[in-house]
């Protein structure tokens, strides 16, 4: 193996694992500012908390691959991660104020509802991503 081949493997560790990290930090995050639980409630067979985590965990990852992909350090991914995380925190409260009884419904398996905020922080996660540039 030659040294470059070294380097890209060594690279590529740093940013898979970092990657990882930063996906483990948003969920933890996103599971502790939403009013409901969703380990339990997956937990507990509920299939609207597995969509809804689920569709959030996607619209933060979409961003996230576009940081890894442009970040020249782990100063600038650290940057970008947290900017893809803000995004998807802010897309959880807006369509809390849409639909103000959101968590609850969520909590009893409203299934509408979990795909409505699935794929809302998907897309918002496509449209976060392609906004990423490494110019202002």
């Amino acid at each position: 193996m030659n040294e470059e081949t070294v380097q890209a493997i060594v690279s590529f560790l740093v940013y898979f694992s970092s990657g990882l990290g930063y996906l483990m930090v948003f969920t933890f995050i996103y599971i502790w500012v939403t009013p409901h639980a969703e380990i339990q409630l997956i937990k507990n067979g509920s299939t609207a908390a597995s969509v809804s985590l689920i569709g959030a965990i996607a619209g933060y990852a979409i961003p996230l691959s576009k940081a890894i992909q442009q970040s020249q350090s782990a100063m600038d991914l650290m940057v970008w991660a947290t900017l893809a995380l803000i995004v998807q925190l802010i897309v959880f409260f807006a369509l809390h104020l849409l639909i103000p009884k959101l968590s609850e419904r969520i909590k009893n398996n409203g299934l509408a509802e979990a795909i409505l905020l699935a794929g809302l922080s998907v897309v918002v996660g496509i449209i976060n991503s392609a906004s990423m540039t490494e110019y202002l």
